[in-house]
């Protein structure tokens, strides 16, 4: 909901590594909405061998939770993100790009980005670090 819906995509990419920063160490409107939208979910949830509420017996067993708690943790959110100052944040995206930029640039100059083979696999290097160790094996 707040990628699509709320911020549509925009983010202050530094501020999200910051505890004090922009974004905070906790978001309380999603944590809000999660423990309600679970908290909502439980009259209708079938969970075998722990628990199975009165709902989901009369519909031998169905579990309907999802399709009732996620919908309401997703309008919580909506309704509590109200207050977000998204133009805000918008600016400070963009303020905060350049300076991206510029430091991937620093990072590709370097040589930063050529020292990590993403294609490689860490088991190719203990396999052929093995063969070496132990040639019988």
């Amino acid at each position: 909901m707040d990628f699509f819906y709320v911020r549509k995509g925009n983010y202050a990419i530094r501020e999200l590594f910051k505890p004090n920063g922009l974004y905070h160490a906790w978001g309380w409107r999603g944590l809000t909405a999660y423990a309600v939208g679970f908290v909502v979910m439980i009259p209708f949830m079938s969970i075998p061998t722990i628990y199975t509420s009165p709902v989901a017996k009369s519909l031998s067993g169905g579990d309907l939770s999802p399709f009732i708690g996620f919908p309401v943790a997703a309008i919580l959110y909506l309704v509590l993100a109200r207050d977000i100052d998204v133009a805000g944040e918008t600016r400070i995206a963009v303020e905060q790009h350049a300076l991206l930029e510029a430091e991937a640039l620093a990072h590709e100059e370097i040589g930063e980005a050529q020292s990590f083979d993403v294609g490689a696999r860490v088991s190719d290097e203990f396999e052929a670090s093995r063969v070496e160790r132990h040639p019988g094996a």
